[in-house]
């Protein structure tokens, strides 16, 4: 979903050598993926999603696990909502339209 978004973003938003962070960043600010409730921890989900990949020990990816697979359970439900609500309103406006 990160690669997704990221690859739809503007060019002048695009680093071509972005991290996963900071592609996760952009597509943040643009969408908002990471809920609301978490706005005080987003800097981190940034870092731990990022360190995960690179540098966290086995044993700490498995404590890690829990909390990260709900972030990204919520990241997506979001994500999900929000490609629904678009599609709905342009349901209405088609429908409205016609009328």
């Amino acid at each position: 979903m990160v690669e997704k978004e990221y690859a739809k973003l503007p060019d002048t938003i695009k680093k071509s050598n972005a991290s996963f962070d900071e592609k996760m960043k952009a597509v943040d600010n643009k969408m908002h993926i990471i809920p609301p409730e978490l706005d005080s921890q987003k800097s981190k989900i940034y870092s731990v999603f990022s360190k995960g990949i690179h540098e966290y020990e086995e044993d700490e990816c498995y404590e890690l696990y829990p909390a990260m697979r709900t972030i990204i359970i919520l990241m997506l439900e979001n994500y999900l909502s929000d490609k629904e609500s678009k599609q709905q309103l342009k349901e209405i406006e088609k429908t409205l339209k016609s009328k």
